[in-house]
């Protein structure tokens, strides 16, 4: 999906060149638009605020090994049906996503992080560890919002490599 860092979007042209046309995976490989390329770092431009995001969220995910493959993935019935929910539980503790799929505030009941085995004072990774707004017994998405919640108990630290 080369592009996706710089905001390319699809590139139908592949259908016109009879090697590529029943291959539809030549629609996420557009030309690379260099000049496009060169804005990334400027986080005035679309360019730079998509790749800063992207590179931002690498970040986070190396920083936590509850993201890590090996681990038991649990969905997460959230009662709303633009909220997706999901835990991934690992040894060294869990990480609960709630992603809002609507362009509308979305809310979920608050004690759903609890459930799914967080325990303690529930930060955000993505919000620099903040906590998440809740009130009335919700807990609230922003549109198109994601979260990734840990508890007090998660061990934050970059999974270790063998060599």
């Amino acid at each position: 999906h080369m592009g996706d860092e710089l905001g390319l979007g699809n590139d139908r042209s592949y259908r016109k060149d009879p090697v590529k046309a029943a291959d539809s995976r030549w629609m996420n490989r557009p030309a690379m638009a260099w000049e496009r390329a060169r804005r990334r770092h400027d986080l005035r431009t679309v360019e730079g605020r998509i790749f800063g995001g992207l590179s931002r969220l690498i970040r986070i995910r190396q920083a936590t090994s509850l993201l890590h493959g090996f681990g038991l993935f649990q969905p997460l019935w959230t009662h709303n049906d633009h909220v997706l929910g999901y835990a991934r539980k690992r040894p060294e503790g869990t990480l609960v996503v709630f992603a809002n799929f609507d362009d509308t505030p979305q809310s979920i009941d608050a004690r759903m992080p609890f459930w799914a085995g967080l325990q303690g004072t529930v930060r955000d990774l993505l919000r620099d560890g903040a906590i998440p707004s809740m009130d009335a017994g919700r807990l609230f998405l922003a549109p198109l919002g994601v979260m990734w919640l840990v508890g007090d108990e998660e061990v934050r630290k970059r999974p270790t490599r063998r060599r």
